[in-house]
């Protein structure tokens, strides 16, 4: 009896070597060219983006920590070249004493005005080439009472049968002048290399706005209404303490206006009525 030879059995193929089975109507089926081409194109395109975002990742994360180490220098630098802190120092001066004198006045009257838009223009330099101007708008206090001190004892009188108090005491006068706030605005300056004197230019709005403000308060009647105010203060305290009438009469002659209201000009500058303007001299 012959022997039929023994085949080697067959090797299982391997799972790349086998095609892949898909499931098509409930049976497998094997795919084709076109899903293969397809799946190797998918493959190709994940492999980009995964080397895409290999590199994209560490330029962003390293443009990132250099900004963050550009901004922490800045602020370092700022730091060391004081341009985050301003410093001053103060360098405090002698107090000298003009003048102390005892004040009796009654200060019945205080008003607040305001100039606002002032325009100062300075002509300078050779045709004019450096002029420069700034507006301003500035606020001040004008104030107006009586001064009690030249009182005498025969400037009150009491009359016992009509219990009736009669004063007689000097007009009412303007007491103090200031300016309490000044800001200068818009500025406007000559060609490159001039130097405007903008606190020059201040000083002179600051003396023209006080001057103007204190004629204003004594055109506008002040000095009446500091004489009604008087009266109203006076009398009602009298009244109070004394159970009595009080009459008020104001006599005398106007007194001049105090210091505070006729301030100096600014140093180096003249005015000229008959031109209307200001000339610094040097």
């Amino acid at each position: 009896m012959s022997k039929k030879p023994s085949l080697p059995p067959t090797a299982e193929p391997s799972a790349e070597s086998r095609p892949t089975e898909i499931i098509k109507d409930g049976a497998l089926a094997p795919e084709t060219a076109a899903q293969r081409t397809l799946w190797g194109v998918g493959g190709g395109m994940g492999c980009l983006l995964l080397l895409l975002l290999a590199v994209v990742i560490p330029i962003f994360v390293t443009t990132a920590s250099v900004t963050a180490t550009v901004g922490r220098f800045e602020q370092v630098w700022r730091v060391l070249v004081g341009a985050e802190t301003s410093q001053a120092q103060v360098t405090a001066s002698e107090t000298i004493v003009n003048y102390v004198r005892p004040l009796g006045q009654l200060v019945s009257t205080s008003a607040q005005l305001a100039q606002a838009d002032l325009l100062i223009q300075v002509e300078q330099g050779t045709l004019s080439t450096c002029n420069h101007a700034a507006r301003h708008v500035i606020t001040g206090t004008i104030e107006a009472g009586v001064d009690l001190l030249n009182i005498q004892a025969e400037n009150v009188r009491y009359d016992a049968p009509s219990n009736t108090y009669f004063l007689t005491l000097p007009h009412p006068q303007i007491t103090s002048c200031r300016v309490d706030f000044i800001d200068q605005y818009e500025e406007e300056r000559g060609l490159i290399g001039c130097n405007p004197d903008w606190d020059s230019v201040r000083q002179l709005a600051q003396y023209s706005a006080l001057i103007g403000i204190r004629d204003d308060a004594i055109d506008g009647g002040i000095l009446l209404t500091a004489e009604r105010n008087t009266q109203q203060a006076l009398v009602g305290f009298i009244s109070a303490l004394t159970d009595a009438n009080v009459v008020i009469a104001f006599e005398g002659n106007p007194t001049p206006l105090p210091a505070s209201c006729q301030p100096e000009p600014p140093r180096n500058w003249v005015y000229q009525a008959e031109l209307d303007r200001w000339l610094k001299t040097n």
